[in-house]
């Protein structure tokens, strides 16, 4: 519990990685490169089924540093006293974005190959010779660039101002984030939505939807809780950050947890009922391709449990779970569910991704195209740990000298 006892002793606590940063250094390094031979033997030999498995990977991390931006812009445009015990780890997963931008290069490098449909569409085609101009190679690289230049400024800036206030202990660091919050925020929510909409929606280019791109962003605030809750658990364990995190801060993290479960459940059949509804064509291609049908003709071949499971994993059963006060104040069933929703994000957006590998209804299922992905997703994520645990370096885990410090280790939830 927080109170006059933490409040008091949290300046004797361990607030740095020590020793733990180099560990998780080289065993994220290790796991980065065997998930990713792992993900290139999945694949088969089908150059296409390993770069859209790399791209899920890509993409799993990618929504965790920028639903760790989206906090650390919020924070400040609110001023937000909780959170600000866990903004630090928010700040270094979104500096991450930096290796995320090198691992993009493979994506833009083989976008002949993950973006098919549209780079070798057929001459003729009216509606695909209209987008041409939006869906060509070279304009998505530049879009790309500007999208990570803005996330990589937005992240640096934010990270560079809250580590030298630590440094000098100056108010006016915390009335410049403030200041420039609601400008940063714009920018983050146009690159996010278009970022989605290249990345993930463009794979079918026939197909749209106007709310997709709020869909990957209610994803990656959902998976930034659920890990960073993870994180400090871990932490918490080895002795860091055991004062300056309490109940208190799961049950604030936990709420989130349960508001984005909630959020995406409703953006999910939002969409889907949308297009039932509306009965396009290619809108309806779409979701029966990717399972989402009860025309079991129409299904690509496995797809169908795919989006079943996603329905009840994802929305159905972590609802009521999260529902209660104490489930979110009992830490170890708190870790529980944040698992379980990370584990549901990675099967969320194999499901956006992997079903476009036989978009004609023809392959072997959807049991190895996962597997890859799941690969994928270890490899990159092994890679996002080591870096994650390089930028910490000798840094403080918490920004010890922010003016909201003592309000967020006094916080209490009635």
């Amino acid at each position: 519990m927080s109170g006059p006892e933490s409040h008091a002793t949290a300046s004797e606590e361990s607030r740095r990685l020590g020793a733990l940063g180099p560990r998780l250094f080289k065993v994220g390094l290790g796991a980065g490169i065997a998930g990713l031979v792992l993900m290139v033997i999945l694949g088969g030999g089908d150059l296409r089924q390993t770069m859209l498995a790399y791209l899920t990977g890509f993409s799993y991390f990618l929504s965790l540093s920028l639903g760790a931006l989206f906090l650390v812009l919020i924070h400040h445009l609110t001023r937000a006293g909780w959170s600000t015990t866990i903004r630090r780890i928010a700040e270094l997963m979104a500096a991450n974005l930096m290796l995320l931008a090198l691992l993009a290069l493979p994506v833009l490098i083989m976008a002949g190959v993950i973006y098919e449909p549209w780079v070798y569409f057929q001459s003729g085609d009216a509606v695909m010779e209209k987008k041409a101009t939006w869906l060509n190679v070279p304009m998505f690289v530049v879009r790309m660039a500007g999208y990570f230049a803005v996330w990589i400024a937005l992240a640096l800036w934010y990270w560079r101002r809250s580590v030298e206030q630590d440094r000098t202990g100056d108010v006016a660091e915390t009335e410049k984030m403030q200041k420039w919050s609601a400008l940063a925020m714009v920018l983050y929510a146009l690159t996010v939505n278009f970022a989605a909409i290249d990345l993930i929606m463009s794979l079918a280019p026939m197909w749209y939807s106007t709310i997709f791109g709020v869909y990957f962003f209610t994803g990656a605030v959902l998976g930034f809780f659920s890990v960073t809750a993870l994180i400090l658990r871990v932490l918490q364990r080895r002795g860091i950050m055991t004062r300056s995190v309490t109940v208190e801060h799961y049950h604030d993290i936990g709420k989130f947890m349960f508001g984005f479960v909630f959020f995406w459940g409703y953006i999910a059949f939002s969409q889907y009922m949308l297009i039932w509804y509306g009965a396009i064509p290619e809108e309806q291609a779409w979701m029966a391709q990717h399972g989402a049908t009860t025309n079991a003709e129409a299904e690509t071949v496995g797809w169908g449990w795919v989006s079943v499971l996603l329905l009840f994993g994802h929305f159905l059963i972590p609802f009521p779970g999260l529902l209660s006060r104490w489930s979110k104040r009992v830490t170890g069933l708190l870790m529980f569910w944040a698992i379980w929703l990370l584990v549901f994000h990675y099967v969320d957006l194999a499901w956006m991704i992997m079903p476009e590998l036989h978009a004609t209804g023809e392959g072997a299922g959807a049991l190895m195209p996962m597997l890859a992905a799941l690969a994928a997703v270890v490899g990159v994520g092994g890679l996002w740990t080591a870096s994650l645990a390089k930028l910490a370096g000798k840094e403080s885990l918490v920004p010890e000298s922010d003016p909201r410090l003592e309000e967020s280790l006094a916080i209490e939830n009635f």
